[in-house]
């Protein structure tokens, strides 16, 4: 009998210890702590990844969140860094010592976490760094410096919680789960993976923090590499139970009365805290809500008033109250009488070819888009043409779509209009644009970048900038949208480099029209909103 017990005891003790850990973060206390890590395996100049849970607690400026550079005298960054800047900011900066290129983010929340992810990649032709939050691409832009590194400096070395100045600017918040990765991760491989933990041999990662070893001086990586951190001013206090992992995703289904609430989470959650309301600040909440217990990563709420809501999430661990827990972001979400344009579109254009017109665009994101409806009319009068394109659901990152339309012939112009269809049968136009005769020619500009106009909605005049990489003729045009030209705004050759024309409406009506750019055989367009 003594036996047995001490076999039970023996195993209940074994069970104990390879039980699943609680997760946990790192606090920063935005005055003196912060994580030392050797730097030559991050050193990355060509291409690469970073990623990481945030929770900022107060933004202060230049508060370093993570930091692989030095400022030379002159301000200027070698390396690169995350940083809190003052009015709800977050500054991401590159450089090599004499330029620098940097991305800005505004409005970012605080008190919640996030997950915020950053590619960089020299070999593309413009927009070589994209930044995504929860896994959605909020910002791009140009940046033709290839990071360079301090050799010798004695504050050389990768930072977590503070910058590497001689008078550094300390962060204070939480980080969980940064990555460093030697390649550029898709929007897809950083959506479906920032909520779970990764295979320390997964290709490219050359550097995986996730905080829940016990150490109080060591921070272990878990990458193949093991560049090991050094916790400075950081004991056990500082590790504190994690509830990042969790945001909200776009809702699986909605109808006119019926919503299904989703979001993505770590596998460790026991249960979820569901919170809905027709306010923003949750002052008007849902009848029935929060709801508490459960244990399934979605909601259904069926007999809903049709209208716009919002909702947020908390998550709770195994014998842990959730009381304590942070609430997760907030979306909104609309039933199908009240909801915005199911795709949002990033770009429409059009590329004539031997063997017909070829048109791309991309969707930024989409919500129960069942097909794409592209109508093709010809300024012969013939009939309109229709083509159906299968859609992709619900999807929150960009997804990109091309079609060739082998049946177009040349000398005639055409009118394309493009319209998304949902899964309830609702039709939305998207985009517009016209493809001319004259738009034949070699693809030479098949990497001009037609910017984002503004003020778009406007009046009276509208900014149209746009930039080409080479001296070519390009003709911008504004149509109706039913394809009628309204007017020529500029046609002509222009150098190298960024552009701008202006439009003024005068006395036309208010209403929807199509800027239509084309350059040697590229066609591009984008939706302006007059409102008089």
């Amino acid at each position: 009998m003594r036996t047995r017990i001490i076999i039970i005891l023996l195993l209940l003790s074994l069970a104990a210890c390879f039980a699943g850990e609680t997760p946990r973060c790192l606090a920063f206390d935005g005055e003196q702590n912060y994580v030392y890590i050797q730097n030559t395996p991050l050193n990355f100049t060509g291409r690469f990844t970073l990623e990481c849970w945030l929770n900022i607690h107060s933004f202060t400026s230049g508060g370093g969140i993570l930091c692989n550079g030095i400022e030379n005298t002159s301000g200027i960054i070698s390396g690169y860094g995350i940083f809190t800047e003052d009015s709800n900011r977050i500054l991401i900066r590159l450089g090599n010592g004499t330029n620098e290129a940097g991305v800005v983010l505004d409005s970012v929340q605080a008190g919640i976490w996030q997950h915020l992810a950053l590619t960089y990649d020299k070999y593309k032709n413009d927009e070589e760094i994209v930044v995504f939050l929860n896994g959605k691409i909020v910002k791009k832009a140009d940046c033709n410096i290839t990071p360079g590194y301090v050799s010798g400096s004695s504050q050389n070395g990768l930072y977590l919680g503070k910058t590497s100045s001689a008078q550094p600017a300390f962060f204070r918040g939480m980080l969980d789960e940064v990555r460093f990765w030697s390649l550029v991760r898709s929007n897809a491989q950083i959506l479906s993976h920032m909520s779970s933990e990764m295979d320390s041999l997964e290709a490219g990662l050359a550097g995986c923090y996730s905080f829940n070893e016990d150490s109080s001086s060591i921070l272990n990586d878990r990458s193949p590499r093991e560049n090991h951190g050094l916790m400075v001013d950081m004991d056990d206090s500082c590790r504190h139970i994690s509830y990042a992992h969790l945001n909200t995703l776009p809702p699986g289904d909605i109808s006119f009365n019926r919503l299904v609430l989703t979001w993505g989470c770590s596998p460790l959650y026991s249960a979820f805290h569901l919170d809905m309301s027709a306010d923003e600040d949750f002052s008007s909440p849902v009848a029935g809500f929060p709801v508490s217990g459960i244990t399934t990563s979605y909601y259904v709420v069926d007999d809903i008033e049709p209208g716009t809501y919002y909702y947020r999430v908390k998550g709770e661990y195994e014998n842990l109250s959730a009381e304590t827990a942070p609430w997760s972001d907030i979306r909104e979400i609309s039933t199908v009488s009240d909801a915005a344009t199911p795709v949002t579109l990033g770009a429409f254009s059009a590329l004539k070819l031997e063997r017909g017109i070829r048109l791309s665009w991309t969707a930024e994101s989409q919500t129960e888009n069942s097909a794409f409806l592209l109508r093709r009319s010809c300024s012969d009068g013939s009939p309109d043409t229709l083509f159906h394109i299968p859609g992709n659901g619900t999807q929150d990152h960009r997804m990109q779509y091309r079609f060739l339309d082998p049946s177009a012939l040349s000398g005639k112009t055409y009118f394309y209009a493009l319209h998304s269809i949902s899964f309830s049968g609702t039709v939305e136009h998207c985009a517009s644009l016209v493809v001319s005769p004259e738009d034949n020619g070699s693809p030479l500009c098949d990497d001009f970048r037609l910017g984002e106009a503004y003020p778009n909605p406007f009046n009276p005049r509208i900014t149209l900038p746009f930039s080409v990489p080479g001296a070519v003729r390009i003709t911008l045009s504004v149509y109706s949208s039913q394809g009628r030209l309204i007017e020529h705004i500029f046609d002509g050759e222009v150098a190298q480099g960024e552009h701008a024309v202006h439009w003024e409406p005068g006395q036309l009506p208010s209403g929807v029209y199509i800027l239509n750019v084309r350059a040697n055989g590229l066609t591009r367009s984008c939706k302006l909103l007059y409102i008089k």
